[in-house]
């Protein structure tokens, strides 16, 4: 029996502006750097104190950040992917921050289907993607859609238990009129795959703006190597223009 993609996002979500609390008031350091990382939103205490745990790439060391903040959005848990504008004045170590601006990146859990067909009918513009712990972080642009559309990672189930297992981009709009483009963060947790022993590579396959089918391959063996795209190194967007 063949199984049904069945997560579906607004296009009008994906595309919502980072949520700002005020880059320039007198209570920021004029010392201090705005850093953007792909993030994971952790425990906030009684006392407002939220932390935040991620790896800048591949498998650097874990950071936990912590910062004097809130989440107003009651969708915002612990566990939930989130792009963050913070000011600290050294990168990549643990600290306490001051957030800038956050959004929430789609995505979640890796899915699997056995019938993938159809999951290049929409191209995709990447910007960059790269693998960070046990996560794939996509920058990308999609064409806009007033109609909900399919946009998913997923695991083609004959190649799960292989050494070499290959997940697609799934991005299909139930609108053929062509609109403008939005842009979209996402991030996928891979960990049920990416854990398993026997696993070497997973290679991310999509469909790029140019209309032609791309491989991203993240390799096990060099985890301090960029992930390559045919072979070749792909690049991290470390200060993307939000």
């Amino acid at each position: 029996m063949k199984r049904k993609i069945s997560t579906y996002l607004l296009a009008a979500a994906t595309a919502a502006a980072l949520t700002g609390c005020g880059f320039g008031d007198d209570n920021s350091d004029a010392r201090t750097t705005l850093f953007y990382d792909m993030v994971t939103c952790g425990e906030t205490t009684p006392e407002g104190v939220t932390s935040f745990t991620f790896r800048a790439v591949d498998d650097s060391p874990e950071v936990t950040l912590t910062a004097d903040w809130t989440p107003a959005d009651t969708t915002i848990v612990p566990g939930q992917r989130l792009l963050l504008a913070y000011r600290t004045e050294v990168h990549n170590r643990d600290a306490h921050v001051e957030i800038a601006a956050w959004l929430k990146a789609t995505g979640g859990q890796l899915k699997s289907a056995a019938d993938i067909s159809g999951w290049d009918d929409e191209p995709v513009w990447v910007n960059a993607i790269w693998r960070s712990g046990h996560y794939i972080n996509l920058d990308c642009r999609l064409e806009y859609s007033a109609q909900p559309a399919t946009f998913d990672l997923v695991l083609d189930s004959a190649t799960a238990h292989t050494p070499d297992p290959v997940a697609y981009l799934y991005h299909r709009r139930d609108s053929e009129i062509d609109g403008f483009q939005r842009r979209v963060y996402a991030s996928w947790d891979i960990a049920r795959v990416w854990q398993q022993p026997s696993v070497h590579t997973l290679t991310i396959r999509l469909r790029d703006s140019n209309r032609d089918i791309q491989d991203f391959r993240f390799t096990k063996s060099q985890p301090t190597e960029p992930s390559t795209i045919n072979h070749q190194p792909s690049t991290i967007n470390q200060n993307p223009k939000l």
